[in-house]
Order: structure tokens, then sequence, then C-alpha cells
């Protein structure tokens, strides 16, 4: 048993989970396994979501160790994840019984009785270890939550509640902070009272403090004997990923001014996977050789506009270029070579740039006045919801093309274009898509003939639901979109409506002017104004939005979605 553990305990470290649980549950078929196989083997199982599996683990370990707080902890959290919230807070109470000083469970219980509405049970629960506890980094780890609970006692105006007021919380949140962090290094101090207030959605103060920020740095650097310092790399990367997580949740709020402005930071903020940055682009050109536009006229100026990395990201902010037009500008875009065909045809009153053209050196940096990413321009003229969605389709697609097509796809009934799954990083794909399984209800109708804009090879997968239900969903193996975007976009304008989780298929959609249902995703970035403040796809007119609820779940908006389509179908025959 031990040298079965020992090799359980090398593979968890080295991060191969499933070779770890195998070798921990060989050890589990012991008459008195060690209480580790037990901790480790109930997370590995509760990660993969088998949580059922999980607490039947931690239950046998508690009947052999009733006293040990990490067993009920992690009970807690299957409770917590199987939103079984009155017996997680049974578990992490058990788990405080037998340690006091356990942060993890004391937080979780806290979450718990909040989310249930006991948000003055949550507040003495944090506050009262926050204040007694000496141990520096206890108090900041507890210090976000208590926060979070004030601001929900003070959003409930509970009248036991003291401070009542809480700006004077805010002065004795901020003094902490200052207590905790030396008083010699105010820059950290303050960017973990700007992380602070991000954290807990108050941007107004995040954005004020994250001013106090760079004033105490000025000032600090500007001391005689702080002259010859200098900032650290870290904190660099630090301030840039603050300020883009702060741009990231003010554009979600629609402000647009602010976000923007701060949304810049994402060309130098490290992101996972082979992109690099979470903004990156090919630039021809160095800054030296072509200034950066930073808001100058563009009467009678050649601007540069370089594609974001996203195709999405690019097809999206392309449909402000005739605003920049309008002002007198000579726009040359260099979109990435996949949708070149698209807007010569598109804008062909701009020019496209392929890769070759560059290489070839066809035009110089002198041919240019500035330069810009296109993400960059809403910063200088895009600040009011009235300034995005143009009022005609931006895109256009190979009107013969989409003819053949529209005639080899029809039957005689609408067509109806359908993409259910997203692209991007594999945690990121399950977040905001959807299965097919889930569509049923919707594609059962007869009254129209659904396409598959789908990327990827989807054909075998929509053989194996129509032998399971019986619907058939067209595939058409001739359309790559990774290798023809331009065969793509003349798929998507032959349909007569889609419907698509937030995808590339919105922006060729959206872009084409066809009608267009997008199911948006309790996960949604940036180009999603919270639908509490404004409901829709604010860069596209012929694209409607409905909302998967706070729970995740799709139930509502896929219900609302056959009457959106009937509306649609009606439209379509009576034209």
């Amino acid at each position: 048993m031990e040298e079965q553990l020992k090799a359980a305990l090398e593979l968890h470290e080295q991060g191969d989970l499933p070779g770890a649980l195998q070798l921990y549950e060989k050890v589990l078929r012991e008459e008195q396994p060690p209480l580790v196989a037990f901790l480790n083997a109930s997370s590995i199982l509760r990660s993969e979501k088998k949580t059922k599996q999980s607490i039947a683990c931690l239950k046998r370990g508690i009947v052999l160790y009733p006293n040990e707080p990490g067993l009920w902890n992690n009970l807690g959290n299957c409770h917590l994840d199987a939103n079984a919230l009155t017996l997680a807070i049974g578990n992490y109470r058990k788990a405080l019984t037998l340690k006091p000083e356990f942060i993890d469970s004391r937080i979780s219980l806290a979450t718990c009785l909040r989310d249930l509405g006991h948000v003055h049970l949550a507040y003495a629960t944090i506050k009262n270890q926050y204040h007694k506890s000496n141990n520096k980094e206890e108090r900041q780890r507890l210090l976000i939550p208590l926060v979070e609970t004030i601001l929900a006692l003070t959003s409930k105006r509970d009248a036991r509640f003291k401070p009542q007021d809480l700006d004077a919380f805010v002065q004795l949140v901020e003094s902490e902070v200052r207590q905790q962090v030396d008083s010699g290094d105010p820059c950290r101090a303050g960017m973990l009272l700007t992380e602070l207030w991000l954290q807990v959605d108050q941007l107004d103060r995040a954005i004020a403090s994250r001013e106090q920020l760079i004033e105490d740095t000025h000032q600090f650097f500007s001391k005689p004997d702080k002259k010859h310092l200098r900032l650290k790399d870290s904190f660099h990367s630090a301030w840039n990923t603050l300020s883009w997580n702060l741009s990231i949740k003010l554009l979600k709020k629609g402000r647009f001014k602010e976000g923007w402005r701060l949304y810049e930071h994402g060309l130098q903020v490290a992101a996972e996977g082979p992109q690099r940055w979470q903004r990156s682009l090919k630039k021809p050109y160095s800054c030296s050789e072509i200034h950066f536009w930073r808001g100058e006229s563009l009467a009678e100026k050649n601007l540069l506009l370089l594609g974001e990395q996203g195709i999405g990201d690019s097809m999206m902010f392309a449909t402000l270029i005739p605003r920049l037009q309008q002002e007198g500008a000579q726009i040359t875009l260099f979109p990435g070579d996949r949708l070149v065909s698209m807007y010569k045809r598109s804008l062909p009153n701009i020019t496209v740039l392929t890769s070759n053209d560059l290489k070839q050196g066809h035009l110089k940096a002198t041919d240019f006045d500035f330069q810009s990413p296109l993400g960059s321009i809403c910063q200088y003229r895009f600040h009011k919801l009235d300034d995005y969605g143009p009022r005609s389709p931006i895109l256009k697609a190979d009107p013969v093309q989409t003819a053949q097509l529209r005639q080899r796809y029809s039957d005689g009934r609408p067509l109806v274009g359908i993409s259910w799954q997203g692209g991007g990083k594999a945690n990121r794909i399950a977040l905001k898509s959807l299965t097919l399984k889930q569509m049923t209800p919707l594609l059962e109708r007869s009254d129209c003939k659904f396409v598959s804009l789908q990327y990827g090879d989807d054909g075998p997968h929509l053989e194996r639901y129509k032998k399971a239900t019986g619907i058939e969903i067209l595939h058409d193996n001739a359309i790559d979109p990774l290798r023809d975007m331009d065969g793509w976009l003349n798929q998507v304008a032959a349909m007569d409506a889609v419907i698509s989780i937030a995808n590339t298929t919105v922006h060729g959609a959206g872009g084409l002017g066809v009608p267009t249902l997008c199911l948006v995703s309790q996960q949604s970035d940036w180009r999603w104004i919270d639908p509490n403040i404004y409901k829709g796809c604010y860069w596209y007119p012929s694209v409607d939005a409905y909302y998967q609820d706070q729970n995740g779940s799709w139930e509502s908006a896929l219900n609302e979605a056959p009457n959106w389509l009937k509306s649609q179908l009606k439209a379509t025959i009576a034209a």
C-alpha cells in the first residue's frame, strides 16, 4: 500500500490526475486506508464532476476519521457543487467546530449563508475571525469576503449593520490594507485596494483607487532617495492585467469611454495558449516607422488598420470603418489573409492588404500617416451605443455563389442556419456552448429546413443525432470555414434566419444583415453588455439575444427561441 500511495502522490504532483486516481482507488480498497488517499481521491473526483462518487468517498473517510476537518470541508464543497446549500452549511460548521481557524471552510460557509439570504450571519462569520486574527495572510484572505458581505448588507439596508455608512468601512479597509502592506510600498497597497474593489464590482471605487495608485506611485518615485529605484517587471505585468480586467467589466456595463481607454492594456496582458497576448496582431511596421493614431483629425490622412487576433473581433471592429471614412480618411486594412477576399468585395473603396503584398514591398511605411489596431479606434470616436450598429449591412456575399447554395439546399421551406458550439480554449467552449439534445424541441419543427453552420467536421455528429432523434440537419461537406471563409460567408448569406451561440457565426450573419438570434451565456465576454443594462447586440441591428439565466440554465432562452423563429419565418413567407 505504501508504494502505491507514494506513486499516486507523485502522479498527482505531476498533474496526471487519471493515473493518480487509479492508484488512490487501489489504496482505498485496503482495510485502513490513509487519510490523504480520501482527501486527494475525493478532490480529483470532484474536479471531474463526479460529485456522487466524491461524496461516497468522503463519507467512507469520515467513518474512519470523524474528527478530520478536511474531510468535512471537502464534503461541504461537493454539496455546494450540487446546490445543496443547507447540507453544505452543516458540513462547513462541523469542520469549523473541529478547527475554528479553517479559513477555507469559513469563507465557504459565509458564501452559502449569503446565497440563502442570511447575510448578517455571513457577515458575523467572517468579521469575528477577521478582527481576532493576528495572522497577516489570513486577514488578507478574509478581507474580500468581508467586503462582499458588507456590500450585500448595504444593498439590503440591514439596520443591524454597523457601520451603516459604507464610506466609513472603505476607510477602515484602506487603513487595514496599508497596515498589512509595508507603508514603504504604496504601489503594492494601491494594487491590492484596486483589485479589491474590482472583485466586488465597485467599479467607481476601482477607478478612483487606480487613479490614486498612479498619483501615489509618481510621488513615491519622485522622492530624492527613491529616484534610483525602478518598478519591477512583475508590477508592470500586474498593472496591465488589473487595467485590462477593469476595462472588461466597464465594457460589460456599457461604460464605453472608460472601458475602451483601458482596453489598450490587452496588448500587454499575457494569455493562455498560442496567441500569447489577450490582444495580439500582426504589425508589419514598428511604432517608430508609423506613429499610432491617437485620435487626431483624419481628414485627408492615410490610416493603416491592423486586424485583431480573433476573426470575430476583426469582423466586429471593421463595422466601424465607414465612420472613419466619413471623416475623409483613406483606409488601408490588413485583416489577415482569411478575410481578404471578403473585405475586398464588401468594402471596395478601401485598400485591403495580403501578407504577400507586404512581402513584395507594394507599400512603404511612408505611405501612411498613422496606424492602429482595429480594436484601438473605439476609444477616440465611439463612446455611445448609437455610435455602433451600421444602418446597412457591412458585408456582401458573392450573389452568384449564394444563389447556387440556396438552390442546392432548398426544398421549398425557409432555410435556418444553426451553430451550437463555440471555439477558443477548451475551458471556455463548454461555458458558452449548447448540445443538439438541448436544442431538440426547436429542431423538431418541420416548417423550415435546418442547416449546420458549425465550424469543424460535424457531419458524423449530425448522423448520430439523426439516428437518435430522426431529425435531419443538413451538413455541407464542401464548405470549410477554416480554409475558405468567403465560401462560408456565402453559405450564411443563403439562410433566411440564423440561430447561434456567441461565436463567429454571429459576426458573419450580423454583418450580412441576416435575422439572427444569439443565445448568450452567463460567461459571455466583453462584447455583450449586462442584459440588466442593455438587452441585445449593439454591434449588429439584425441580431437579437436571449440569455442563459443566472443559474446557468438555457431553459428560458430555448423556450423563447421558437417564438422568435416563428416570427422570422412569418416575415420570410410574407416577403
